[in-house]
Formats: C-alpha cells, structure tokens, sequence
C-alpha cells in the first residue's frame, strides 16, 4: 500500500516528515495523513515524491518493480525498485544537506547543471581565497 511506501521510503533516505512536507509544499499533518492513510496525496504531490525518492510511479503506486527504472549516480539505468545511494555516509547527512538532495531531485536537469556549475565557481573561488593566504 502507498501508505506503508511512503512511510518505508522516508525511514530509509533519514528524511522526516517535515522535510518532505516541505518539500511538497504543505502541511506536516497533511503528509503524515499520507503515511497513515487517512487521505491521498493527489498526482501532482506523487510526482514529486516519486522524484524524491528516485523510485517510478509503478513502485510508489502499486508496488510493481519489474519495470522500474531509475538512474544511478553515473547515469546508467538499472531495473529495481530504487536506487539506494552506495555511501553509507548518507544516512549521517545533517538536516540542511538532506534537504538540499531532496529539493535538487525536484528541479529540472537545466535547473540542475546550472547549479552545480555556481557551486564549482563558488568552490573554485574558495580554493584560490585560501591559496592566495
């Protein structure tokens, strides 16, 4: 059941429920109603978990990952459920750097190279403000 992916997705990523409600743009209760099954998330909001968890409508749905496909850090596509980031540091992630994976899995692949290319400016900047001393 939606309710019990939900509930699984969130323990596994280290999110809370305020963080992903954030992310979707409502009310905490309002997504703990999602995971307790007192209401529905409507598609617009399942889109948007499903980006934030990597997995396919498919599985956040009716749980069918036979045809599942997400991408893997280097862009290669392999059929399962969900990715789950090889780094077991990921769980250890504060707060700020967990929201930061969540929102940039919402934003468009433009959205996205434009701001990894600022923050390689902005590291380069750093790198050669501490070089210089």
């Amino acid at each position: 059941m939606l309710k019990e992916r939900l509930r699984y997705l969130r323990n596994l990523h280290g999110f809370t429920q305020k963080q992903v409600a954030d992310a979707l743009n409502i009310e905490r209760s309002t997504y703990t109603y999602y995971e307790t099954g007192k209401t529905h998330p409507d598609l617009n909001a399942i889109v948007k978990i499903a980006k934030i968890y990597s997995v396919t409508l498919d599985y956040l749905l009716v749980g069918d990952n036979s045809r599942a496909r997400v991408a893997s850090p280097d862009a290669e596509y392999h059929t399962r459920a969900f990715y789950i980031p090889c780094d077991t540091d990921f769980m250890n992630l504060n707060p700020q750097e967990k929201n930061l994976i969540m929102y940039f899995r919402l934003i468009s692949q433009e959205k996205r190279d434009e701001f990894m290319q600022m923050i390689k400016n902005e590291s380069e900047e750093q790198n050669n403000k501490h070089s210089e001393l």
